[in-house]
């Protein structure tokens, strides 16, 4: 019959930082599962148009696939910056004339890893890249 041998005992410490460790994993991933993710709210390109027309709107991000924008914090009501998104129209080359004319800051993202330039005169602020 083959001996049993004797394990050596862990230490109480080691056994403590090891429950330890499982109490937190399973904290965070029940956190992770319950708690929701702040993503951005989509919302019709008709209504994003209208809020920066009602001067609502401070930022603005524009994609190829999607225009990322960040209400007033006046006009929202908190402290809390609040994205929104919205999918651009192609053929709505008023756009950036728009925001121009109602001071909203705005940035294109660039494509395929482009040059990006920041220019600023009396009229706007703008991002434009290459």
């Amino acid at each position: 019959m083959p001996k049993h041998q004797d394990r050596p005992s862990k230490s109480p410490q080691a056994r403590q930082l090891g429950w330890t460790l499982i109490v937190t994993s399973t904290i965070l991933i029940l956190f992770s599962l319950f708690l929701p993710a702040t993503s951005p709210q989509s919302q019709p390109y008709s209504k994003f148009i209208d809020l920066v027309r009602a001067d609502r709107v401070e930022r603005v991000q524009i994609g190829s696939n999607r225009i990322e924008y960040v209400l007033k914090t006046q006009a929202v009501g908190n402290k809390t910056e609040q994205v929104y998104t919205t999918v651009p129209v192609a053929q709505d080359t008023e756009l950036p004339k728009i925001l121009r004319q109602h001071q909203v800051e705005f940035s294109a993202t660039p494509v395929n890893g482009g040059i990006c330039h920041s220019l600023r005169d009396e009229r706007s602020l703008g991002t434009y890249c290459f």
